[in-house]
């Protein structure tokens, strides 16, 4: 039996080509490498016999970074034919992966541009990509673009100094973004990316030790071996205990796309971002 539900994601990539500010899958840290590509297969294809989302999300890090995406983009239309199937990428390397544009053409997949920035030098850099973009949209590949320009800080400090901010978790959750970010990862659902990824970063940075970390890496999710009855108890749960690592207010922060420097944190902002046109932009590249 498979269990519809409204959403899940997977990462492929740890890597990124950016190092944005806040990521929720904590990639701005420099982390290395991809998800092996038999790891993945074998969770979708695991996974695709408990549960059928109406949407399923490949992304990163950077997953245009993972050599074998055009096959993991196959495997998730095998395994998940009627979901609305999409690739998240922050568009930077479109122009040198002409090997999957014959997979989102077979697939329907639709490639979604994260954008990030009004950076004058981040928008320099999209310019090959988005120029390669346009002529795989002249031949058939279905787009958009995904606004990421501003956001909400997922946990306190940045790097070393990270650390949860024990708010109200029924609070937290009532605001979160990520309510039904189910992840797919470690062949494990996950609540969201921002426990999904955790041990990551507090292994980068020596804090897996800390008390205020450690009741949230007793997180485990849920196994393959959970029975019907414990993954639709799961699926359907609302806040919990680690809801506490969010805030519960929503202070918007401008993002920095390339933020190397694991001691500083952005600016908080009222963010307003109407001052660039990506469709005309992607047009003029």
């Amino acid at each position: 039996m498979t269990i519809d539900i409204p959403y899940a994601e997977m990462l492929v990539s740890y890597a990124c080509n950016l190092h944005c500010d806040g990521c929720q899958n904590y990639s701005n840290y420099a982390l290395k490498g991809s998800v092996e590509t038999a790891v993945s297969i074998a969770d979708m294809r695991a996974w695709s016999q408990r549960i059928s989302p109406r949407v399923f999300r490949i992304l990163g890090g950077e997953p245009l970074l993972h050599p074998d995406l055009a096959q993991l983009i196959r495997v998730a239309a095998e395994c998940w034919p009627n979901a609305q199937r999409t690739l998240v990428t922050n568009g930077l390397l479109i122009n040198r992966r002409d090997d999957i544009l014959e997979a989102l053409l077979e697939t329907g997949t639709i490639i979604e541009v994260s954008i990030h920035s009004n950076d004058p030098k981040y928008l320099e850099r999209m310019k090959p990509g988005m120029a390669a973009l346009k002529s795989w949209i002249a031949q058939g590949v279905r787009w958009n673009f995904g606004d990421s320009r501003g956001f909400i800080r997922t946990y306190r400090g940045i790097g070393k100094h990270m650390r949860p901010y024990n708010h109200d978790p029924v609070k937290a959750w009532i605001i979160c973004s990520a309510r039904e970010c189910v992840n797919i990862y470690d062949s494990r659902l996950w609540k969201c990316p921002t426990i999904s990824m955790l041990a990551k970063p507090l292994e980068k940075f020596g804090l897996t030790e800390h008390s205020d970390w450690k009741p949230f890496l007793e997180y485990k999710g849920m196994g393959l071996d959970a029975t019907d009855e414990e993954l639709g108890e799961f699926l359907r749960r609302g806040p919990e205990d680690i809801c506490k690592i969010c805030p519960d207010s929503r202070d918007h922060y401008q993002k920095d796309v390339f933020n190397v420097d694991f001691e500083k944190l952005g600016e908080r902002a009222e963010v307003h971002f109407t001052q660039v046109d990506f469709n005309k932009f992607l047009e003029n590249c």
